[in-house]
């Protein structure tokens, strides 16, 4: 089951979408007064979760100065290191917090409110995307499944039990294991070269490089007036001869 709440959590569902946090909270802390002049910067845009969102159309109006707790996954902050949207897991329940008033300039009727919640709902419960078989070394990888626990195994045979829907920073390259109660996962995590591994497509710096010599319709008409020159000759031989 999946909330969506304003101001805290208070409720015992094991995950929350909440907007406009307000006063102290073991979700955040330190909550101090309202941001002005808010430069929102996106921490991983090829996340999910941040996917999608368009930060010219989300401006926070209303977010207020606070801290996340540690081990928080912040995904959006402003200029002065404010999280403005961040996961975090407290006491076996994990909730997606976004640091804005969404009365505010009637952003409940703004196409991006829907987004927003439909994004953190799939992440939430772990059903956003299907997993890769390699990611790259400092990606952010989201243990799959909801309400149990998995193992991981790290490439140097550390292993650690983490809630589904955790972060995990793929800091070593080497090959993880991942278990839960009804599923297995092996992936890898490696130093991608977008040259080598062909990871993005390749851009050509202009058409003129693909352009060069002379076009085949310009031969094919070459070779048509020479063969009508010839016929030409022939024709007129035969008929003087």
């Amino acid at each position: 089951m999946l909330t969506l709440s304003e101001k805290n959590i208070e409720n015992d569902t094991p995950f929350s979408i909440v907007f406009k946090p307000q006063g102290e909270s073991p979700w955040w802390s330190d909550y101090g007064d309202e941001l002005s002049g808010i430069v929102a910067k996106v921490l991983y845009p090829d996340h999910p979760l941040t996917r999608h969102l368009d930060l010219n159309g989300i401006h926070f109006t209303g977010a207020h100065k606070l801290s996340a707790p540690k081990g928080s996954v912040v995904f959006i902050e402003a200029q002065d290191g404010t999280p403005l949207l961040y996961k975090i897991s407290h006491k076996g329940k994990t909730a997606v917090v976004i640091n804005m008033d969404p009365s505010l300039n009637d952003f409940f009727l703004s196409p991006w409110f829907p987004v927003i919640v439909h994004s953190s709902s799939l992440h939430l419960v772990g059903r956003e995307s299907k997993l890769a078989a390699v990611y790259s070394t400092g990606d952010i990888f989201t243990i799959p499944g909801a309400q149990s626990n998995a193992e991981i195994m790290f490439p140097d045979g550390k292993i650690e039990s983490l809630p589904c829907g955790s972060e995990i920073h793929l800091l070593k390259a080497g090959t993880y294991f991942c278990s839960s109660e009804n599923n297995s996962w092996t992936f890898g995590a490696a130093l991608l070269s977008s040259v080598d591994s062909q990871l993005h497509t390749i851009k050509v710096d202009s058409e003129s490089e693909l352009a060069t010599g002379w076009p085949t319709s310009l031969w094919l008409l070459v070779v048509a007036i020479i063969v009508l020159i010839v016929e030409s000759i022939l024709y007129h031989r035969r008929k003087v001869g």
